[in-house]
């Protein structure tokens, strides 16, 4: 008898945990990201350095950040980096990227994304102009 009670306080605990959590329908803040740099339409060149900076801001605590720099028209991957953010609420980014293997004018798409603490997701692009 004594099994069959525990048994039974253990689902009954374990039904409490999942009707809380099932009630927790706090929505999203969804992040903001603001890319100062680069510019759109600024043209970079191989050899050179291109800096993307910014910030993202998430009231959920942002953990993540990801940078990547794509060809807009092959989808080619030419930089990419992930940072941890440290589970702040404001996140300041700096990557650099050495361009290099480009052997032809190319528009390339930078994307940052930032991932906050809940697992959402949020991007925001420049396109920006690349000459060999």
């Amino acid at each position: 008898m004594r099994l069959l009670s525990l048994i039974l306080l253990s689902f009954w605990f374990v039904s409490c945990s999942k009707s809380n959590d099932d009630n927790n329908n706090t929505p999203d803040n969804l992040s903001v990201i603001t890319i100062t740099t680069p510019v759109a339409g600024f043209t970079y060149l191989n050899g050179g350095i291109l800096k993307v900076e910014g910030e993202i801001n998430d009231l959920d605590k942002v953990s993540t950040a990801r940078v990547q720099i794509k060809n807009k028209t092959t989808n080619t991957l030419y930089f990419e980096q992930t940072s941890t953010a440290g589970n702040v609420t404001r996140y300041f980014f700096l990557w650099n990227w050495t361009i290099s293997g480009i052997s032809a004018p190319v528009t390339a798409t930078v994307s940052v994304t930032g991932r906050d603490m809940r697992g959402f997701e949020i991007s925001k692009t420049v396109d920006v102009a690349i000459a060999p």
